[in-house]
């Protein structure tokens, strides 16, 4: 049986997964039936596919929803529970986008109107952030192939990374992604750099009477800020190296937040 394209929405698991998911409904049977939308798989590919491959006989039962109605049917896949506690970030951003995609604009019943599906509606179903499902819409739309199976399979490729390179013409992202993950974030940074250097520049803001005060104040306080961001990396607090980048990174910010406020005060 073929997967509804709601289904393939979603990615299937690795062949390991598929594996290990086979052994245990070989020992304890399929506990969740597999659900049929429109004559074919709406819930449960991956399950299906597990029985395929040991030899086992998948059940099947009807999507309870309404017919024709794919903005339900969508719902009813992204409230299952094995969505939000097994996809990744990445994942979940590219099937929000892939969903959303999917089925706005189709009538829930012949002249009964127009549905929208927004990517606030599927990003909140699958528990992820909005930007997130933007950029993976990015990535889908102007990337190749290999870069969307690049954030599919792992989120070691952030989507915001992914979003950048997506810009870049197809056979550069070939070149880009076949540098693997270091050289997919450099090109992301060559890309944000081109463009903030495209950017008009922004009009000078000179401060008002009164606001002098206010700009000490703050100064002061992104002093003490880089200060304990200091301590932090410095200290004796144990910290792994991803988030000792992280507060690197801020203390870059508040070195040019400073220098902004000099430039005011």
């Amino acid at each position: 049986m073929d997967p509804h394209p709601i289904a393939c929405c979603f990615p299937i698991v690795q062949r390991a997964e598929l594996d290990k998911l086979g052994q245990d409904i070989r020992a304890n049977g399929l506990i969740n039936p597999i659900v049929v939308f429109e004559g074919k798989i709406l819930d449960g590919r991956n399950r299906y596919e597990a029985c395929k491959l040991f030899g086992l006989e998948p059940s099947f039962v009807d999507y309870p929803g309404p017919e024709d109605d794919w903005v339900a049917a969508a719902r009813y896949v992204m409230s299952q529970n094995w969505y939000r506690r097994n996809l990744t970030e990445n994942q979940k951003k590219v099937a929000a986008a892939r969903l959303s995609h999917l089925v706005a604009g189709r009538p829930k019943k012949k002249n009964d109107g127009i549905q929208s599906f927004s990517r606030d509606e599927a990003a909140a179903e699958l528990g992820t952030s909005r930007d997130g499902v933007q950029r993976a819409t990015t990535v889908i739309k102007r990337g190749v192939p290999e870069l969307v199976d690049t954030v599919t399979e792992s989120d070691q490729v952030s989507m915001s990374a992914a979003a950048d390179v997506a810009t870049l013409p197809p056979e550069r992202q070939r070149e880009v992604l076949a540098g693997g993950t270091k050289a997919v974030v450099k090109a992301a940074s060559e890309v944000r750099a081109t463009r903030r250097a495209k950017a008009p520049p922004a009009p000078e803001v000179r401060p008002g009477p009164g606001t002098q005060d206010v700009l000490r104040g703050l100064a002061g306080a992104v002093q003490m800020s880089k200060q304990v961001v200091h301590q932090l990396c410095g200290g004796d607090l144990v910290i792994g190296t991803s988030e000792r980048e992280t507060l690197l990174l801020a203390v870059g910010e508040l070195h040019t937040l400073a220098d902004w406020i000099d430039t005011l005060a």
